[in-house]
């Protein structure tokens, strides 16, 4: 994909998921969605990719690798936040399961986001660089590189 002039822009025809490209549970989680995404709506992005980008002034503490953001229709969404809203536009039983958690309180969800966060490289790993996508899926990859 082309070099979006601006992430806000880009999130009206498509959501964008941010995610930490180094990690492994980031990257299992991207290929659930791909499998999962019919309609090919979501686009992604590793935050290593997107700290480069200069554009990025307006995302809440882009630096900060442990949380996922979300960004659909202009509205940025970090941590559970971020997780409840790709569920939902997933749809299906993913809607339900994000319906049900979004009835949970706020600092609820991101005690457990917290938590799985502080952990993922100890229990999952991390890899050096960041993970090449299937080429199949390559279309759904923003590519930032200036």
């Amino acid at each position: 994909m082309d070099n979006p002039q601006n992430l806000i822009q880009l999130s009206q025809t498509n959501p964008i998921i941010l995610y930490d490209g180094e990690c492994y549970l980031c990257d299992n989680t991207v290929q659930f969605i791909l499998k999962r995404d019919r309609n090919s709506l979501f686009r992604f992005c590793s935050l290593q990719d997107a700290i480069r980008y200069s554009d990025l002034s307006t995302l809440p503490d882009i630096a900060n690798k442990n949380s996922v953001l979300l960004i659909h229709k202009g509205i940025i969404s970090e941590k559970s936040d971020a997780v409840v809203n790709t569920m939902k536009l997933l749809g299906g039983w993913l809607f339900g399961l994000g319906y049900l958690s979004s009835i949970l309180p706020k600092f609820f969800g991101n005690a457990i986001y917290n938590f799985i966060a502080r952990n993922r490289y100890r229990w999952f790993g991390k890899s050096d660089t960041c993970l090449i996508p299937n080429p199949m899926y390559k279309s759904q990859f923003l590519n930032l590189d200036l």
